[in-house]
């Protein structure tokens, strides 16, 4: 947990979007494609494919089963940049479903129990 406020824009970019990645790169490797294909297809580095492949990056956070089933099933319609941007805009609208997105914000930031700051929550 950090001391710095962090806003769940902040989290999103810095946690989930990294661990979205992470289990697209992960189910593409599945589907049979090589590190080289898959880094292509999320316009990263091979390494940085290698290090999700081998949980040494963006494992801090677990997804639950609805947020995997979802990323699964959205790393199998990803061919191009376009499809990349709206997959992960449809795994992030999932996410953003508040008891998602503040409960992996209170695990990096102390927020209330009874937190309804974000508009989700309103």
């Amino acid at each position: 947990m950090t001391l710095q406020l962090l806003q769940p824009q902040e989290i999103e970019y810095h946690y989930i979007l990294p661990s979205i990645r992470k289990y697209i790169s992960i189910h593409l490797k599945e589907q049979g494609l090589d590190q080289k294909k898959i880094a292509s297809l999320l316009h990263i580095r091979e390494s940085t494919v290698s290090q999700y492949i081998n949980n040494k990056r963006a494992n801090k956070i677990e997804f639950n089963p609805i947020v995997k089933s979802t990323i699964k099933e959205s790393a199998s319609k990803i061919k191009n940049r376009d499809d990349l941007i709206r997959e992960t805009q449809n795994i992030i609208a999932v996410i953003r479903k508040c008891e998602l997105i503040c409960d992996i914000h209170k695990k990096f930031v102390k927020l209330p129990d009874d937190c309804n700051l974000c508009e989700a929550c309103k």
